[in-house]
C-alpha cells in the first residue's frame, strides 16, 4: 500500500463509509439495513445525522 501511494483503511470504515453516502443520496433507511445486516433501529441511531 505504501508503494502505490494509498492509505491504510479498515474494511469496517469502509463499511460505514458505504452507509454514509447511500443515506446521503437518499436511499431507505431500510435498505441500507438490510445491506449492512444491522436492524432499522441501529442503523438510524448511528447514521441519522439530523
Amino acid at each position: 500500500m505504501a508503494k502505490s501511494g494509498l492509505h491504510h483503511i479498515r474494511l469496517h470504515d469502509l463499511r460505514h463509509g458505504v452507509a454514509s453516502i447511500l443515506i446521503e443520496q437518499g436511499h431507505p433507511v431500510t435498505l441500507v439495513a438490510a445491506t449492512l445486516g444491522q436492524t432499522l433501529s441501529t442503523t438510524a441511531k448511528t447514521y441519522s445525522h439530523e
